[in-house]
């Protein structure tokens, strides 16, 4: 092969490659999954287990801060997610600021329910959601600005405007508990939520279990929440009472709150045909090992 029939043979692989590009991108599943070690990042674990086993596709886990980012990833054209876990109230939220978003997604599937779980001290003046909504005001700690927690009590807030008494701030949880155990004239901190499943016995629930005598479960009713729904009219809050705990430690308390669920969304303009096939049979097949159980 002479050196101008190599050139025009390195140019035409090249050409090639590059029209290759946007389909072997399109042919990709990018999956926004919330924050390292929690749920969520574990059901898109389960899910990228099960598409790399039917080798149907190669797909991506992003790490993301939370429900809003991973909302904000899906519908950005210039960002590769094609695939997001959301709280159900989130996507309320952001729907009531951009209606327009009801077009760009579809639900591929209900991967379970997370309640909130507020935690008080209990020396200090929380003994019911009602008492959020009176001043003198104090902070409540929400973890990141992309939490849960973050945007449940965002929502709450929306749809009772007296918890704005209370202010969130974005405060590690057990960093959080430690101020209510200690207190001080130092702290306006009045309480802790999170938003988990119930049955998850995360560092911080095994904190409050372990420690009854310091800290309680408040509890969250109708009368403090007035419900909404999703586009489909789905309730996006169900009020409840909930076991706290793993099943395996001998007392689980009840607590009476609202809980979500957890919702796996898929971009209408970022999925090809055989994509959103791929995707529906394994939702079809396996959602429930996907969801997971609780513990």
């Amino acid at each position: 092969m002479s050196r101008f029939q190599s050139f025009r043979f390195t140019v035409a692989v090249v050409v090639i490659l590059a029209a290759a590009l946007p389909a072997l991108a399109r042919s990709r599943i990018v999956i926004a999954a919330g924050m390292q070690g929690g749920n969520y990042f574990r059901i898109g674990e389960r899910l990228k287990t099960e598409l790399i086993l039917r080798k149907e596709t190669l797909p991506v886990l992003e790490a993301t801060e939370g429900s809003l980012e991973n909302i904000m990833r899906l519908r950005d054209a210039s960002s590769p997610v094609n695939v997001s876990l959301v709280q159900a109230d989130a996507l309320r939220f952001y729907l009531n600021e951009n209606d327009d978003f009801r077009e760009e997604f579809f639900v591929l599937g209900d991967m379970g329910k997370e309640c909130v779980l507020l935690i008080a001290s209990q020396a200090g003046e929380v003994q019911s959601a009602a008492d959020l909504k009176q001043r003198p005001a104090g902070t409540l700690s929400v973890g990141g600005p992309g939490s849960g927690a973050a945007v449940t009590y965002k929502a709450m807030t929306s749809l009772a405007p007296e918890f704005s008494a209370t202010q969130p701030v974005y405060e590690p949880i057990m960093e959080a508990l430690l101020q209510l155990k200690t207190g001080s004239e130092f702290t306006r901190l009045r309480g802790v939520m999170l938003v988990q499943r119930p049955s998850r016995e995360s560092r911080p629930i095994q904190v409050v279990l372990d420690n009854r005598d310091i800290y309680r479960f408040v509890a969250i009713t109708t009368d403090d929440v007035p419900n909404l729904s999703l586009p489909d009219g789905t309730p996006v809050y169900s009020f409840e009472k909930v076991q706290v705990g793993g099943k395996s430690r001998p007392e689980r308390p009840d607590v009476q709150t609202l809980c979500t669920r957890a919702l796996l969304l898929g971009s209408r303009a970022k999925l090809d045909r055989e994509l959103r096939d791929t995707l529906s049979t394994v939702m079809f097949e396996v959602r429930d090992q996907i969801a997971g159980t609780d513990p």
